[in-house]
């Protein structure tokens, strides 16, 4: 029972985080979290309250340094689920000029009887009844709810606010320059690159050609047919493997990526990248191609291709490549500098992520922690790739992905949505890959 109240008391302070999140950036007031913007002096250094604070005693679930709501003083929050016995004091050595907000997960009535001192508010049951009907996403996902139909579903869950919010969210960060970007294979196939699938698909093609197999379905069914286990047939049996992936890439590309249309994802984020430029800014990638590579060297932006630990890591952007990299133009001699790099195969797969030490394995880890991620064009089905948000989740802090609708109703929509936020990631939705690019633009802009 104490496990369970431990789990849920932190799904409550990440409910209600988000709320209060979306409250401020709703009101166009600044927020920050304990965890996620590491509360201390130099974060307090241009607010009036400084003073009042002593930074080596107290650590705080948020601060709203220009109020919200009715508030119109700063506000110091703290999140307590279950408080019982718990004594509600100001958390400012001057309680005249902050105001102490405890937003807790039983009833205000009760809980204002043991309120101590001045500008102490209490936010409990009476006001999470509220926050139901005004952010239906968030409170469904921590008071799970059976819906009894697909009309009820529609009625109650209106993305249009979280969504709205999740975008000026994500606005904030980038112009902070506290965001960098996660990039999957959805950004390449605008120059050609296959999907998976279909990348696999023309592999078992070339070697049931070969004759090595006379039944290709009959052997995926056989073999598993999951991704990692047709990719370790595929390895296995192609007459020559780095040949057959370089043309999977690059066989109906045209050249030069920059010569396509300037409305692709992958020049947005490239913009994005320049406007983003800093020391901790960075990209990681799991595509073997270089398209962006060659966007941002025509478009003058310095940069590293990494994909081993002996490659440079320097002031200029680094472009992770934690699966590996086989650039446009690598001649078939030089492949053996890239094969051992690429990790495609069911048994690289394992190799990699059982290896925690792995530099792979290291790079994500640290990066996932220290930094939050727009994703594009990833899918985020990789369970390693949702094994390591998992890991790397820290109270507060928050990934955004962009996704595309698909024709989900709202339902399965929300059940998605509740799914992601699990491990840190906030979707932001939209109908058509025009939509999204469309915000890509607003963002890089």
């Amino acid at each position: 029972m104490a496990n369970l109240d431990i789990s849920r008391g932190l799904q409550f302070e990440e409910f209600v985080l988000s709320v209060i999140k979306q409250k401020c950036v709703s009101q166009h007031r600044p927020f920050i979290c304990e965890r996620s913007d590491s509360i201390g002096e130099k974060n307090f250094a241009n607010y009036k309250l400084e003073r009042n604070f002593n930074f080596s005693t107290f650590r705080f679930d948020g601060y709203a340094p220009y109020g919200f709501d009715y508030f119109e003083r700063p506000v110091i929050i703290e999140i307590k689920y279950k408080p019982r016995s718990f004594v509600f004091r100001p958390l400012s050595e001057n309680d005249n000029e902050a105001v102490t907000l405890y937003i807790i997960s039983t009833s205000e009535k009760e809980a204002q009887k043991r309120v101590r001192g001045n500008n102490v508010f209490i936010w409990g049951l009476e006001t999470i009844a509220a926050w139901e009907k005004e952010y239906p996403i968030d409170y469904y996902s921590f008071y799970p709810k059976s819906f009894d139909s697909d009309e009820q579903a529609d009625e109650l869950l209106d993305f249009k606010l979280k969504n709205e919010n999740n975008k000026e969210l994500l606005i904030q960060e980038v112009e902070k320059r506290k965001i960098s970007i996660s990039l999957g294979a959805g950004v390449s196939i605008e120059y050609g690159a296959q999907k998976w699938d279909d990348l696999i698909n023309d592999f078992y093609d070339e070697i049931q050609q070969a004759g090595k197999i006379d039944d290709v379905k009959a052997v995926q069914k056989k073999i598993g047919g999951t991704s990692v286990i047709n990719g370790q047939f595929a390895q296995d049996n192609l007459l020559d493997f780095m040949d057959s992936l370089y043309k999977g890439l690059y066989s109906k590309y045209r050249g030069k990526s920059f010569y396509y249309p300037t409305n692709s994802s992958l020049e947005y984020i490239a913009k994005l990248a320049y406007k983003l430029q800093s020391r901790r800014f960075n990209i990681i990638t799991y595509n073997y191609d270089d398209f962006l590579e060659q966007i941002l060297t025509h478009k003058g932006i310095t940069h590293n291709s990494i994909y081993n630990e002996e490659e440079k890591i320097d002031d200029n952007l680094s472009v992770f490549h934690p699966h590996g990299f086989l650039p446009y133009g690598t001649k078939k001699g030089d492949y053996a500098k890239y094969k051992d790099f690429i990790i495609f195969s069911e048994s690289e797969y394992h190799k990699l992520y059982n290896n925690p030490l792995s530099w792979a394995m290291v790079l994500q880890q640290y990066l996932y922690r220290e930094s939050a991620y727009l994703f594009v064009g990833c899918s985020l089905t990789d369970p390693n790739l949702r094994r390591i948000l998992e890991n790397t989740k820290i109270k507060g802090k928050t990934h955004f992905a962009l996704m595309i609708t698909d024709g989900l109703s709202k339902k399965d929509q929300f059940i998605v949505h509740r799914h992601f936020m699990r491990i840190g990631v906030e979707c932001i939705w939209f109908d058509t890959i025009a939509d999204m690019k469309t915000e890509l633009a607003r963002i890089s802009r």
